[in-house]
């Protein structure tokens, strides 16, 4: 209705989903940024003045946190000068995918358990953004697309899974050696089983014999924006960018933020402009909308109280009874 009304629908990319999400993501993680900054300079005087030892319960020490996000940032940096993909590139992707790994984990802890496709899908968009072609080179920018179709499937919900894993040995009284043994052995199985084992089971029967095709099929449309690109290049173009939905996310993001430190009791949260346009709310927007109205109503007939006696356990066995017929 609003691009019929203004006539943005002539843009082709209206209503500029990803840059819509890919904007929310950039304000969040620079508000979180912003509200942590004494605690960002309290841990930089850790590490400057502190021990190798970890302190309060920590799971390590605020220098080998640091030394290891140093040595990932080093390692990244070598393979892109090694493989050829280029430092400038690689080092804004990976600045990006920084910050939507922080929101990530902000949002496992405001929201609980969060998986499907809820992370931005666009990452080779923020190089067309920023340059393109043009700036970072076509190494990068193809790198930014590869990551953005297999980064945010099943990637950003590692980091609040990891703070809950943390707390989990905390609570368990686990020292950080055995945590660190732990997860070794956890990735090596996920690789063995999810790896090898898939593998050698798809060789032995033939990828066109397997029901489960998706892992094999060519996805041509992941590639439509980096292909654009570069036939743009001849033209002196870096590529199409939307700014408006780029701006439309950042700044909604921020007002929405804005309003809430303000009025604690907005009922509006800023998380809607990052889940709103993603591919997990599509799946299942109708349920969230079920989901609302009836926990609107409960509160509204029999208040807070209500909702935690009587309606989360009923919601918990409405979860999984569905999840049993499905598997029936």
């Amino acid at each position: 209705w609003l691009g019929e009304r203004t006539g943005l629908n002539t843009d082709t990319a209206f209503p500029w989903r990803f840059e819509q999400q890919v904007g929310a993501f950039v304000a969040y993680g620079l508000i979180i940024l912003v509200s942590a900054r004494r605690h960002l300079i309290a841990m930089l005087g850790q590490v400057v003045r502190g021990t190798w030892q970890p302190v309060d319960g920590e799971a390590l020490s605020a220098r080998v946190s640091a030394g290891l996000l140093l040595a990932c940032a080093g390692g990244t940096m070598w393979w892109a000068w090694w493989t050829g993909v280029g430092l400038l590139g690689t080092g804004a992707l990976m600045a990006f995918l920084l910050l939507v790994g922080i929101v990530s984990s902000r949002l496992r802890a405001e929201s609980g358990l969060i998986y499907s496709l809820f992370a931005p899908y666009s990452a080779g968009t923020v190089l067309l953004a920023l340059g393109g072609i043009g700036t970072f080179g076509s190494n990068a920018v193809l790198l930014a697309f590869v990551a953005s179709f297999f980064l945010a499937a099943n990637t950003f919900f590692i980091p609040g899974a990891q703070l809950e894993l943390i707390n989990v040995a905390r609570r368990e009284r686990l020292g950080a050696w055995s945590t660190a043994t732990l997860t070794v052995i956890g990735i090596g199985g996920g690789i063995v089983i999810g790896g090898w084992v898939y593998l050698t089971s798809v060789y032995g029967a033939g990828a066109d014999n397997m029901r489960y095709h998706w892992a094999f099929d060519t996805k041509p449309w992941y590639f439509g924006g980096y292909n654009s690109a570069v036939s743009m290049v001849g033209a002196g173009e870096n590529g199409h960018v939307s700014w408006s939905g780029y701006a439309v996310g950042l700044i909604a993001t921020a007002g929405v933020s804005a309003i809430r430190l303000l009025s604690p009791g907005f009922a509006l949260h800023p998380s809607g402009m990052l889940f709103g346009p993603s591919y997990m709310l599509e799946m299942f927007w109708g349920s969230v909308l079920v989901a609302f109205i009836v926990r609107w109503s409960v509160v509204r007939a029999g208040g807070a109280e209500v909702v935690r006696t009587k309606l989360l356990p009923l919601a918990m066995g409405l979860l999984v009874g569905s999840a049993l017929a499905y598997l029936v």
